[in-house]
């Protein structure tokens, strides 16, 4: 539990106002980061995206690789 392999989050800012979401958003990075932790995050806010690798998927199709800076 203290060092997982994954992180699995869905949705983890939601219903949080910007600030916050934004918050906990970079919390989950620098947690990926600093452990090197994989970390795999679910939202529907694109604006949200702070990875080095993600993907869009619409009605369970992958649509387009989506890239965002780390």
């Amino acid at each position: 539990m203290n060092e997982p392999d994954l992180l699995l989050a869905d949705e983890p800012s939601a219903s949080l106002d910007p600030e916050r979401g934004e918050a906990v958003m970079n919390l989950l990075v620098k947690q990926a980061t600093d452990r090197g932790t994989a970390t795999l995050i679910v939202t529907h806010l694109p604006d949200q995206i702070a990875a080095s690798r993600s993907l869009i998927i619409d009605r369970g199709r992958v649509t387009e690789p989506a890239q965002a800076d780390a």
